[in-house]
C-alpha cells in the first residue's frame, strides 16, 4: 500500500493531487478564487441512450486504433459498431464512415471557471474525485 500512496504523487506524474492541494489551500487561507462564466462545448457520441461525452465533463478523447471496434449496446440489447481507425473528442462531427444509427450530439454550457483555466471547475472537481474514488478502491483491494 504504502508503494501505491507514493505511486499517486506529484512527483510521480500525477498532478490531480497537487491541484486539490493548491485549491484548497488558497481557498481556506484566503478568499474564494475569482470565477468567470464561460461556454465550454462537448459532443455526445452513441447510439440510443448508449453514449460517451467528449469534451468539458466527459472524456478528452478516444482513440480507435486500425482493427479495432468501439461498440455501443442499446437497452434491446442492440449493438452498433464504430470501426477504427479514428480518434474521436469534443470537435467530432460529422461521423463520417460509420453505423447510421450512430449520431454525434454538439452540446454548450456556460459553467463557472477560474481565470486563465482551461476547464470548468465542474470539470476539475470531477477528475479530481475520479481520481480519489480510484485511490480508495486501490487502498481498498491492498487491504483486502
Amino acid at each position: 500500500m504504502r508503494d501505491y500512496l507514493l505511486s499517486i504523487q506529484e512527483f510521480n506524474g500525477e498532478t490531480w493531487l497537487r491541484q486539490l492541494a493548491d485549491l484548497t489551500n488558497f481557498n481556506k487561507h484566503r478568499s474564494l478564487s475569482a470565477q468567470n462564466l464561460a461556454e465550454f462545448h462537448s459532443v455526445i457520441v452513441g447510439f440510443d441512450e448508449a453514449a460517451i461525452r467528449f469534451g468539458e465533463l466527459g472524456l478528452r478523447s478516444l482513440d480507435i486504433e486500425s482493427g479495432g471496434i468501439l461498440r455501443f449496446v442499446n437497452s434491446s440489447g442492440q449493438q452498433a459498431d464504430m470501426n477504427g481507425p479514428r480518434v474521436i473528442d469534443a470537435d467530432t462531427s460529422p461521423l463520417l464512415g460509420v453505423d447510421l444509427r450512430i449520431k454525434a450530439l454538439q452540446e454548450s454550457h456556460v459553467l463557472y471557471c477560474i481565470p486563465g483555466h482551461s476547464e470548468s471547475i465542474a470539470s476539475t472537481i470531477w477528475r479530481i474525485n475520479r481520481n480519489v474514488f480510484r485511490a480508495i478502491d486501490k487502498i481498498c483491494a491492498l487491504l483486502s
